[in-house]
């Protein structure tokens, strides 16, 4: 059985400024980097992965670059693991998004399953985005250990995926905290 280590990035420039980041890359902050250095440390003391996957996008891809080189490994970039595409709401203030969005960003809030950022992925895209790149991921590395870097609503999306949830039962599924290992 192939084991996976989900690691959702640490905090970073968007978390600080409360703004919805999607794809827009921003850094992780000082304490996002200390957070990715404890994930790198507890990995190594009870697990040797075989292999480290990463988003490209910069606060996943330090995250699994500090974990991946505590362990002697190189971090392998995986577009499959980004973060939603936001569209429109790429960047902004939470509170823009409840002024500019109203009725989508409420969906979001409340039924994450079935919402959609304004001219971007649906969460059913995330879903199945990360979900074709993790299957993927395991098929190369049978029995292994793996260490994934990635982002809230893409981990999100696996989880429910994982877990069978249907797309009205993922707003009952809890989000990842920054830094946090799945």
């Amino acid at each position: 059985m192939t084991t996976l280590y989900i690691v959702r990035h640490g905090q970073s420039v968007a978390n600080l400024e409360e703004r919805f980041a999607g794809r827009s890359d921003f850094p992780l902050t000082d304490l996002g980097r200390r957070q990715a250095a404890c994930d790198a440390a507890y990995l190594k003391e009870h697990v040797k992965l075989d292999a480290v996957y990463a988003s490209d996008l910069s606060r996943a891809w330090e995250t699994g670059m500090i974990i991946a080189r505590a362990q002697n490994l190189m971090p392998i970039a995986d577009k499959g693991l980004r973060e939603i595409w936001a569209g429109l709401w790429e960047s902004k203030k939470f509170s823009e998004l409840e002024a500019e969005f109203p009725e989508s960003y409420t969906l979001w809030k409340e039924n994450i399953g079935r919402a959609a950022c304004d001219g971007g992925e649906s969460i059913e895209q995330v879903r199945s985005r990360v979900w074709a790149a993790v299957t993927a991921i395991v098929k190369k590395h049978p029995g292994g250990h793996i260490g994934i870097a990635s982002h809230g609503a893409a981990i999100r999306s696996l989880e429910a995926e994982i877990r069978g949830l249907a797309p009205d039962e993922m707003k009952d599924y809890p989000w990842v905290g920054n830094a946090s290992i799945t």
